[in-house]
């Protein structure tokens, strides 16, 4: 016999979020709901992107190159829908700057469109600062918890940094993916 209700019962994980990626020939235009960019090295691997997990890789044990993704959570006003954005480490100063003038991305405004009208054309970010009450935004995601669903990892092996870093004591993001590269990926091409 069923057990009737009148609302579904209270989720246990949380719902699964739309990863995007920056549109061809039209511009994004969203709101920031993440702190701070987060990212991993990962690989095209198997006919999608796939996260670079060294000292046991097999992207890596047959020589795919590895590529530096950082995932922004989104909100859009108009359809109310939230999304996990993925950026390349050619966004990184963007990012930074970003940072510096307003202390955090949440809640500022992104639009990010391609320099060129290719799937692959590079991706220029413009931020603003944010332009409504950031306490009336849905929470950020937890973007490894997320990526742990869309790469079907266990949610272990994404676990984020403790600690988050201050913007001016870290090397950019391609910096530190070629010093990853280096040194746990010595195989891999650059």
């Amino acid at each position: 016999m069923p057990d009737w209700s009148n609302c579904p019962p209270e989720r246990t994980s949380p719902r699964p979020l739309q990863l995007i990626r920056t549109p061809v020939g039209r511009a994004l235009t969203a709101t920031i709901t993440s702190e701070r960019l987060l990212g991993c090295l990962t690989h095209w691997w198997g006919g999608r992107t796939s996260p670079c997990e060294t000292p046991h890789c097999d992207a890596c044990n047959h020589g795919s190159p590895t590529r530096w993704h950082g995932y922004l959570g989104l909100y859009d006003e108009r359809t109310r829908g939230l999304a996990l954005l993925e950026l390349t480490d050619s966004c990184d100063d963007a990012i930074r700057d970003a940072i510096k003038l307003y202390g955090s991305l949440r809640g500022c405004r992104i639009k990010a469109y391609r320099a060129k009208a290719s799937r692959n054309g590079r991706v220029i970010l413009e931020i603003r600062a944010p332009a409504i009450d950031v306490a009336a935004l849905p929470a950020a995601p937890d973007v490894p918890a997320t990526l742990a669903m869309i790469w079907n990892l266990p949610k272990a092996a994404t676990s984020a940094p403790s600690q988050p870093h201050a913007i001016d004591e870290i090397a950019t993001s391609s910096e530190v993916a070629d010093k990853m590269r280096g040194a746990k990926t010595p195989h891999a091409k650059r």
